[in-house]
């Protein structure tokens, strides 16, 4: 089989592979599309890395058309979107662009297709999250948890929880590409080793900052507008510094090979909340991490 009907044959296979799924999407309502969203874009993704863009033109085309016939409208306009993902992606990694470059662009047509779903349009796809993230404040308060300045937190919490959200969806996306990828011999760059995950000083100094303007504003006179931004940016940096205190911890675990570690982390992080926040706090600013790995070397070698 030649090159070209080996392109026509594959990419007529993915657009059935696709309405295939449309048409289940169909018969449940929309209930399908609404948990594995985050597989849409791998199709035409891995076309995309095999032919390259524009050879993968016809085959995007071709299932944007058969959406429009099969498919419920709200579905259309994901498969629009995530499709849009795939070709970037894909096209990406046949011109060899880097893994850095490959999720961001990931991220942020990731980011479009939360902020058109569950903001611009977002009774339109029957979404609420501002109503959502409301009765559950009103649930805690029921149970007598007394929540103040709930107008600020709603207003800061949704685009918060958006691009969290939108973050482990598109590592999501990345991680099983280049799973895939490898699989079908197609070269990709290899994934960073979780040690090589760093943030540089200076963010974590900001992000720093803006906590401890967040925990002042009880004694500082702030605009409204500069309390919500203040408010959403220490939210930020408390994930963060816990997301990379949990790193510090695997690395420790993983460099010591002792496993009992790692639960004592989880133990202590339990009667401690704020520890893994702190760690990740020592892991950026300073050079907690370095001095970790090579004296547990040094102990456990």
């Amino acid at each position: 089989m030649n090159n070209k009907t080996r392109k026509i044959t594959e990419g007529a296979t993915l657009v059935a592979i696709v309405g295939v799924f449309l048409l289940i999407d169909r018969q449940t309502v929309g209930m399908l599309n609404g948990y594995v969203t985050w597989m849409m874009p791998l199709p035409i993704l891995l076309y995309a890395a095999k032919y390259g863009f524009k050879d993968s033109i016809a085959p995007f085309i071709s299932i944007i058309l058969l959406s429009f016939i099969v498919a419920l409208p709200t579905t259309t306009v994901i498969i629009f979107i995530t499709g849009v993902t795939g070709l970037v992606y894909g096209s990406g990694v046949k011109k060899g662009k880097s893994n850095f470059w490959l999720l961001g662009s990931t991220l942020f047509f990731t980011i479009i297709e939360y902020l058109v779903t569950m903001v611009l349009f977002a009774s339109f796809f029957g979404y609420d999250l501002a109503g959502e993230l409301q009765q559950a404040i009103v649930t805690l308060e029921s149970y007598g948890y007394r929540i103040q300045d709930l107008d600020m937190i709603i207003t800061t919490m949704i685009p918060i929880i958006l691009f969290a959200a939108a973050c482990l969806e598109a590592l999501l996306i990345h991680i099983i590409a280049n799973f895939l990828l490898k699989r079908l011999k197609i070269k990709v760059n290899p994934m960073k080793s979780i040690n090589d995950v760093v943030a540089p000083q200076w963010l974590g100094w900001i992000l720093l900052a803006f906590m401890v303007l967040n925990a002042a504003k009880g004694y500082l006179d702030y605009p409204e507008l500069l309390k919500e931004t203040i408010f959403t940016i220490s939210v930020i940096a408390e994930i963060v510094f816990r997301i990379f205190g949990l790193i510090d911890i695997m690395i420790n675990s993983k460099v010591s090979k002792r496993n009992y570690i790692m639960l004592f982390s989880i133990f202590l992080i339990i009667i401690i909340p704020s520890s893994l926040m702190i760690i990740g706090v020592m892991d950026i600013v300073t050079d907690f991490r370095k001095s970790m790995i090579e004296r547990n070397r040094n102990v456990f070698k």
